[in-house]
């Protein structure tokens, strides 16, 4: 019972999670709400680079901005294949304004 109990508090606690992303402008921003908490990261759009880390020991590919020896993973409750298309969407929309 005691485990089915921190399952429910766990899921009751992070049901409400979630990240966004968002390129305005000049500027792409990441949010992450974790356990009410919210996390901002402002990029500079033309520095902001899509880091993809293919699986490692944890066999989970992780998906980052990096800009300016700042990186801030996200995508953390997608699967694999929406990680990788979601960074191959991201990569085209910097690449687009870049080249404006």
């Amino acid at each position: 019972m005691a485990v089915l109990f921190l399952a429910f508090r766990y899921m009751e606690r992070h049901a409400q999670d979630f990240e966004s992303i968002a390129i305005e402008g000049e500027q792409v921003l990441v949010e992450r709400w974790e356990v009410g908490e919210v996390s901002r990261y402002v990029f500079n759009r033309c520095w902001a680079q899509v880091v993809l880390h293919h699986a490692g020991p944890t066999g989970k590919t992780t998906l980052a901005l990096r800009s300016h020896g700042r990186e801030v993973e996200f995508g953390q409750h997608l699967t694999e294949l929406q990680r990788e298309a979601l960074a191959h969407t991201l990569r085209q929309h910097l690449k687009n304004r870049q080249s404006s």
